[in-house]
């Protein structure tokens, strides 16, 4: 069987010993492998992704495996364990066990729609993996219950944009979508339990998802919606450009690996409404509290396209 290794890029000098750590994620219940979960070195800005049959290969210096990983999955629990528990070979990740404090059993009603769409003035750019590809994360958008809904509010459609480039020709990525309630402290919380797996068409610039059958409630203090990327052979693309810094050329023609997709974003003003959070290993992080003095960034806030449709 093939398994795609996944190098974890540490700087480490040419004669430190290092080890190969394989093994597989299962599901705790069913024994089944889990694909794509993210793992990502609680304690350094680096992490990969187990491939689409759940294996998982990782070359690391032999000094830092009492350090601890993360493993993240969609519905199920994050999991920290060490890398030399990890070296065992095997993982089990436990489903998630909802407590829904609210169901919904009325029907929905589609009398007041209400569309947001995307201000076009605003300057856009590509929003790639934000930390130059050291390991997978999460891009998290604040999305506000409209003001013309008073009461029962919901999300019916939501389109995502994507930046087009030629590196990325003949990709077909996958990413995934996660929807999160707005914790007391303003930060992304509780995931909702309606996230996705998806795979953006070759040459697509955009992916329009009916959400209505998910009857996701839009409460008055807002919810998040998050793009998260996959460290993954498929999502693979090489980028060649010249690096400048201080507006000095300091590299030229050079490649770098980054992965796919890379979302359209615009360039918002810091008074922005809507937070901008992004998962680092320490935690969930506000963007506009970054230094974002980069010539490209003008002191501005990235900020993932979207338009989206409400009904009641």
């Amino acid at each position: 069987m093939r398994i795609f290794i996944l190098l974890l890029l540490l700087s480490v000098s040419a004669v430190a010993q290092t080890s190969l750590i394989k093994g597989r994620v299962l599901s705790m219940d069913t024994k089944k492998p889990l694909p794509y979960v993210n793992m990502v070195l609680t304690s350094r800005s680096l992490g990969a992704s187990a491939n689409k049959d759940g294996f998982y290969a990782l070359q690391v210096p032999d000094s830092i495996m009492n350090e601890k990983i993360r493993l993240t999955y969609l519905g199920f629990q994050p999991k920290e364990v060490t890398l030399n528990s990890l070296a065992k070979g095997l993982v089990y990740l436990s489903p998630k066990t909802e407590e829904l404090s609210e169901v919904f059993v009325g029907k929905i009603q589609r009398n007041t729609r209400y569309t947001q769409k995307t201000d076009w003035s605003l300057q856009t750019i590509g929003i790639g993996n934000l930390n130059g590809g050291l390991y997978p994360s999460v891009l998290a958008r604040k999305i506000e219950k409209p003001e013309k809904f008073q009461d029962i509010c919901f999300l019916e459609e939501l389109t995502i944009y994507f930046y087009q480039t030629s590196d990325q020709r003949g990709i077909a990525p996958k990413f995934r979508l996660h929807f999160y309630e707005v914790a007391e402290n303003g930060e992304p919380g509780d995931e909702i339990p309606c996230g996705q797996l998806l795979t953006k068409a070759s040459g697509k610039s955009r992916m329009r998802l009916d959400l209505l059958k998910e009857k996701i409630r839009i409460p008055k203090e807002g919810i998040f919606i998050g793009l998260e990327h996959l460290f993954i052979k498929e999502n693979q693309f090489s980028e060649v450009k010249d690096y400048i810094i201080n507006d000095s050329l300091v590299a030229t023609n050079y490649k770098t690996t980054k992965y796919a997709p890379i979302y359209l974003g615009s360039l918002q003003p810091r008074f922005y409404d809507n937070a901008i959070y992004y998962y680092e290993p320490g935690g969930w992080v506000r963007i506009e509290n970054w230094d974002l003095s980069a010539k490209f960034f003008g002191n501005k806030i990235p900020s993932p396209v979207f338009k989206l449709k409400f009904t009641d």
